[in-house]
């Protein structure tokens, strides 16, 4: 833990695993494991959502919601949080290989999978998304105020931002949409705190609860961040009659040099008011390198 890669080992070292981080940090809060987790938050924030496990289809999705947060503890102003996690929202030079994998059922209740194989370059406070069988290309550019989110069909082409409802729409028929690449729930205007979460994934949070100033597809979403690293661990987003219909999470992470970064997300498209996945996508990284060449 902690090892550092020589120049020649810049590929993945090693993938650290629930159960591996889980004995960790039940054994010493340390200062490696504090320096694990504020890597992996520099170089994830993504997508929005982090560190749950999604059981697959047909999965229960509301057990647990708000039901474990304690209304009671004051938590901080949303204010301050947003400009906590703005302050980690800067990720180093990586190139990763990986696929979307799109799994659902079709009209006979038999399962199927469809794979969208992706690049994906970091650095900064840019995002590139580079589809290998797809003529896409998706940009996002994190700011203090928002995201830009841009497309393009191929790398010669310029790129064109996406504005209103265009970013509401969904990726090559997955369960992200190019908001959410954008994770721009986390600079609503509209936000309360709702209390606080004890060892959720085993991590303390606060609870937030927050509704679109700008076009979205959700009426409102919840989000716990860490109280330690500042990060966001989990969201759940809503329609306008109040009903789960999506959850994004992060289901596992690697190690690439002396970062930890994402090495599995998975979406869930959930039924509304049956609190059933109606899809989900499984964002899967193969293989990280230093040097994202943005």
């Amino acid at each position: 833990m902690g090892k550092s890669l020589s120049h020649k080992e810049k590929r993945v070292d090693q993938d650290i695993s629930k159960d591996d981080i889980s004995k960790r940090l039940y054994a010493s809060w340390s200062q490696d494991l504090s320096q694990i987790f504020k890597s992996l938050w520099y170089h994830v924030s993504l997508n929005i959502s982090i560190l749950t496990l999604i059981p697959y289809l047909a999965m229960n999705v509301n057990q647990t919601t708000a039901a474990s947060i304690d209304s009671s503890k004051p938590v901080p102003s949303p204010e301050i949080v947003q400009a906590k996690v703005w302050n980690v929202m800067q990720f180093q030079d990586f190139k990763m290989e990986g696929v979307l994998k799109v799994l659902n059922k079709d009209k006979v209740g038999k399962s199927k999978s469809v794979r969208h194989p992706v690049i994906l370059r970091v650095k900064d406070r840019t995002m590139v998304y580079e589809f290998q069988e797809n003529p896409l290309h998706i940009r996002v550019d994190f700011t203090s105020t928002g995201s830009n989110v841009m497309t393009r069909k191929k790398k010669e082409d310029p790129w064109k931002i996406l504005l209103g409802t265009e970013r509401t729409k969904q990726i090559l028929n997955t369960d992200a949409s190019f908001e959410d690449l954008g994770i721009d729930f986390i600079r609503w205007e509209n936000a309360r705190g709702l209390g606080y979460t004890k060892h959720l994934n085993l991590f303390d949070s606060w609870a937030y609860e927050a509704s679109p100033s700008i076009p979205s597809q959700y009426a409102k979403a919840q989000y716990w961040i860490s109280s330690e690293f500042f990060a966001v661990l989990r969201v759940f987003a809503f329609n306008s009659k109040g009903q789960m219909i999506k959850k994004v999470e992060v289901q596992d992470v690697m190690q690439v040099g002396d970062a930890f970064l994402p090495k599995e997300i998975k979406i869930a498209s959930v039924i509304p008011g049956r609190n059933l996945s109606r899809s989900m996508t499984l964002i899967q990284i193969k293989d990280a390198t230093t040097g994202s060449g943005l």
